[in-house]
């Protein structure tokens, strides 16, 4: 019965190709803020550009590799808190046909994206927070139930790099 509760890593070893997809650490964090829409970003001292991502109106996702000082972000006025990091898994998606393999499941216009921007849409039928996090490299944010599945195309997508 032990082995029912035994943590496992949501996704599998990475792939290796022209493209690479890399399942990001679990003991990092995701944290959404909500403020009122059109409410400016919330000012967190210390916290990098990268780490601090809009993810609809009044809403941003605090993202990154280790643990969040959540007592710090509880302190922001006007703004509700929300730890998503037992439920969100962070996929990276690297190399010079990321944007190619990418543009074949999702509509957005990834050469028009900016390093630091970010954006939610769809890849395939799956709902993704997507960041590029640099020239060639992507960050996908999914619901933890949905992550396999995003995995297995991720790798479908980039079998012919």
């Amino acid at each position: 019965m032990s082995e029912m509760f035994s943590h496992r890593p949501a996704l599998g070893p990475a792939l290796g190709s022209g493209v690479t997809l890399t399942a990001l650490p679990e003991g990092g964090h995701v944290v959404l803020l909500l403020t009122r829409a059109g409410a400016p970003a919330p000012d967190v001292a210390g916290l990098r550009p990268a780490e601090l991502r809009p993810a609809g109106p009044g809403q941003w996702f605090v993202v990154g590799d280790g643990p969040a000082d959540l007592a710090a972000l509880r302190a922001l006025p006007d703004v509700a808190v929300s730890d998503q990091s037992h439920g969100r898994v962070r996929i990276a998606v690297a190399g010079a046909q990321a944007a190619a393999m990418l543009a074949k499941g999702t509509a957005v216009d990834l050469d028009g994206l900016a390093v630091g921007a970010s954006v939610t849409t769809l890849v395939g039928p799956l709902g993704v927070h997507l960041t590029r996090t640099g020239p060639a490299a992507f960050e996908l944010m999914v619901l933890r139930s949905f992550a396999a599945a995003l995995w297995h195309d991720l790798g479908a997508m980039a079998a012919e790099y």
